[in-house]
């Protein structure tokens, strides 16, 4: 493992000290190797045994980040011994076989330097784990980096230096793919949370797929869990998408985690809550004044004209305006009440509470709208 960070920016992406802190790790990497390679290939490797090599082979010129290493694992008849590079990328440089082959031969030519009297080299297997967004899309192969038409590269074949790329594309895969895959839940886990990472509106559909996953890796690695936690909280995800996570973590739905977490809740999601409620009352008020205002003019003026006089014209008036004012106040207050029920429990109520809200006098709508805006439950707000 490279002990230099990020030449970009100087430090390394949350991206790299999540692969460093889980991916590479030897049982971790025993589930890379058997996602990526050919069953025939590492059906002849002794899994079981993945030792992690220093990385001292990578010459400071080449030094890329901390996320890179070297592990070393025998064959399983013990007379070989393979080696895999893992090489974590978040971007797909235009040069990454040529930098993958620099990594191959400074690590032969540490180990030419540490036994001159060997003369065979070591096997070596790079592999690029990537979760760039929209996929990788540079070259993988050094082939497809020379200067030179294609048809002649094809032709001087073996007399130039060839080397694919083994690349792990993780933005490809959904969550279906990663549980199929085989390893144990730590390694699913991993792999879904950075492929997750390179576009997060799968996020919300995912998460209930890896409740039993996110349970076993729990039970057997906590910190393993944590870590996971700690990376995808450090990702651009809404306040919606944090408390899913958090959620899920913790084992438990939304809406108990929520009720458990009152104090998560966004600021801006509060200051929405409260601007929509002074919205709606003020709208509702001014529907219930017009609406009840002219119900009380029409009121009055048959009351004036049922007395026949102009002074009970007038009474009527007066009485049919009071009456205009105090249903529109009941109109506003009962509007005012059932959006904050709206509001508050995220549905309108149904039949029997609305007429029973439609009934209340306006003193018990005041009562009930003070209720509702901190009730947990229905029973709450009648009391």
């Amino acid at each position: 493992m490279a002990n230099t960070k990020s030449r970009r920016g100087g430090h390394e992406t949350p991206h790299d000290e999540y692969v460093r802190a889980v991916l590479v790790r030897p049982g971790l990497v025993a589930a890379q190797v058997r996602a990526m390679l050919p069953e025939a290939v590492w059906k002849r490797l002794d899994l079981r045994r993945v030792e992690a090599v220093a990385a001292r082979f990578i010459d400071e010129r080449l030094s890329s980040r901390e996320s890179d290493a070297i592990f070393q694992v025998a064959s399983a008849s013990g007379d070989v011994r393979v080696f895999i590079l893992i090489e974590h990328q978040r971007t797909a440089p235009w040069n990454m076989p040529f930098r993958v082959l620099q990594y191959v031969s400074a690590f032969w030519s540490a180990r030419q330097a540490a036994d001159p009297r060997a003369r065979r080299l070591p096997l070596i297997i790079p592999l690029v784990v990537s979760n760039v967004p929209g996929g990788w899309r540079g070259p993988r192969s050094l082939s497809a980096m020379l200067d030179a038409p294609r048809e002649l590269v094809d032709q001087v074949g073996g007399f130039v230096p060839q080397l694919d790329l083994l690349v792990d594309d993780l933005s490809a895969l959904d969550v279906g793919d990663v549980l199929s895959r085989p390893g144990s839940a730590e390694a699913r886990l991993a792999w879904w949370a950075l492929s997750v990472s390179t576009n997060l509106d799968r996020l919300s559909a995912e998460l209930p797929s890896l409740r039993s996953t996110i349970k076993t890796v729990r039970a057997r690695a906590p910190d393993h869990l944590e870590q996971t936690l700690v990376y995808l909280e450090s990702l651009p995800m809404s306040t919606e998408q944090r408390h899913q996570v958090e959620a899920m973590f913790e084992v438990m739905s939304l809406k108990e985690y929520r009720r458990r977490h009152p104090e998560l809740e966004a600021p801006m999601v509060q200051r929405w809550r409260k601007e929509g409620m002074e919205k709606g009352l003020r709208e509702g008020m001014r529907a219930g004044l017009r609406k009840g205002l002219r119900k009380g003019i029409v009121s009055g003026l048959r009351a004036g004209r049922r007395a026949g006089l102009q002074q009970g014209r007038q009474q009527g008036i007066q009485q049919g305006r009071q009456q205009g004012l105090e249903q529109g106040r009941h109109e506003a207050a009962t509007r005012l009440l059932l959006a904050l029920w709206k509001s508050r429990f995220g549905k309108t109520p149904g039949r029997t509470i609305t007429r029973r809200i439609q009934k209340a006098d306006l003193a018990t709508l005041e009562r009930w709208a003070t209720r509702v805006m901190n009730a947990t439950r229905v029973a709450d707000v009648f009391g």
